[in-house]
């Protein structure tokens, strides 16, 4: 019967393999049937309710945040362009590929995933990156500073793990393999991690360090 889990998954595997150019619609559909699939609901809810905590944080603002969580090697949840971080839904996650050319939906994936996906690339460990514009951390990132191990010993091992990145960097790999965090000044922090919540963990750590390196100043 027309709409049927086989009509689905026969409409699916022909956009896949490119036997058929799906419209606009069809192609949301499509991707939301190959998320159910892959995705478990229990992760997507994570991912809502991590990013919205992140938000009302001030670490994640209006609409110029993303996220990302690896999947499977080549294949990544990914909040939607223009996403509004404090009231996100399941219906802002789609899917995207590691090749450009085979985004399931391209025209709604995240403005800076080339940045995503060059830290992935860069670590292959790396399970999940969010990036956000925290006031602190991108205040310094402004005036090309990043947070003082100084004024907090303890932290330096990992304030050594922030690196300040120019956003036309070419080295962008080999930067990846060494920080958490990157800071790029006009686009926003992405912090990496194993789960969502700890690239988010991060990020707040390091505007506090910010907060606390600016308050020093004075």
């Amino acid at each position: 019967m027309p709409g049927s889990a086989g009509d689905r998954l026969s409409a699916t595997y022909n956009y896949l393999f490119g036997k058929k150019s799906p419209d606009q619609g069809s192609k949301a559909r499509l991707n939301r049937d190959v998320r159910d699939t892959m995705v478990s609901p229990e992760l997507r809810q994570e991912m809502v309710d991590v990013l919205q905590a992140a938000s009302n944080l001030g670490l994640c603002p209006a609409r110029i945040s993303e996220a990302s969580i690896r999947i499977k090697d080549n294949t990544f949840l990914v909040t939607k362009r223009n996403s509004w971080f404090n009231q996100l839904t399941d219906q802002d996650l789609i899917l995207v590929m590691a090749s450009m050319e085979s985004e399931i939906d391209k025209d709604q994936s995240p403005k800076h995933w080339g940045w995503h996906l060059s830290i992935y690339l860069g670590d292959p460990n790396t399970k999940a990156v969010v990036m956000g514009q925290p006031a602190a951390l991108m205040a310094l990132a402004s005036q090309k500073k990043l947070p003082e191990d100084r004024l907090l010993p303890d932290a330096g091992e990992i304030i050594d793990q922030i690196i300040l990145c120019q956003p036309n960097s070419k080295n962008i790999g080999q930067e990846t393999q060494q920080a958490r965090l990157l800071v790029v000044p006009g686009i926003g922090a992405l912090a990496r991690g194993e789960t969502i919540s700890e690239a988010v963990t991060f990020l707040e750590l390091a505007n506090q360090w910010s907060d606390l390196t600016i308050k020093a100043s004075k």
